[in-house]
């Protein structure tokens, strides 16, 4: 089962709440968003902490899907070695005993592997969900956000991002703050910078979602579910 890659954008247009693109994702707005300041949420502690408890409950769900795997495999080779010592049976026979083992434990891999896939999906689901918050679903909200992200694209440069997330903030309107971040977050960090600062929540499930993708579609993930789930060398 391969894993399917975020879509940003969609979480990006269903975010805050609407019409007049009023409470911010991830809650109720105690103060307008021109109150808030970056001290007041220090971004390099609360996102490290989050995208290392991301980090940990993935390598923990693969780490305990590989041992079953492991276990698997010693199995289907203990079942071999006593296929083969049997004296009272034929090599055909034994052939035949040892195709069927090895077609139960290749099912039993790419159940494991499965159940696998289904829990990291569930991982990145629980920190989608996070990201995006509560947000309506209504015609007139959700336009409202598409259009937010419209004009945020058709921004240029940092200097207009910027002073458009300034008067974002000023006029108390998320939507547009939030787009803006979208549109920063990988090009323009300074700006992303002064987003997250005054919203650290959705800053800090962003950084855990981009963990999870991050290490579920990473090099060393493929490498290793290719040698863990392999029926290739199952026999070595």
């Amino acid at each position: 089962m391969k894993m399917q890659p975020l879509v940003w954008t969609v979480f990006i247009e269903h975010r805050c709440d609407c019409p007049s693109r009023s409470p911010p994702l991830l809650g109720s707005q105690p103060e307008p968003l021109h109150t808030r300041s970056r001290k007041e949420h220090p971004m390099s502690t609360t996102t490290s902490n989050l995208a290392g408890t991301a980090q940990s409950q993935f390598q923990a769900i693969l780490s305990s899907h590989y041992d079953q795997a492991t276990k698997a495999k010693n199995a289907y080779h203990a079942q071999v070695e006593q296929i083969q010592a049997n004296d009272m049976i034929s090599d055909k026979a034994k052939d035949l005993e040892k195709e069927q083992a090895h077609a139960e434990v290749t099912a039993q891999l790419e159940a494991i592997r499965a159940q696998q896939d289904q829990a990291v999906q569930a991982l990145q689901q629980r920190y989608v969900d996070a990201y995006r918050g509560h947000q309506p679903d209504d015609a007139g909200s959700v336009r409202l956000r598409r259009e937010a992200m419209q004009d945020a694209r058709a921004l240029n440069g940092v200097d207009d991002l910027q002073h458009a997330l300034d008067d974002a903030i000023h006029n108390n309107d998320p939507a547009m703050a939030h787009a803006i971040g979208h549109v920063s977050r990988t090009a323009f960090p300074s700006v992303w910078e002064s987003y997250a600062g005054h919203f650290p929540q959705v800053a800090e499930a962003s950084e855990a979602m981009l963990v999870v993708q991050e290490l579920a579609t990473g090099s060393d993930t493929t490498v290793a579910n290719s040698i863990t789930y392999s029926t290739t060398n199952v026999d070595e």
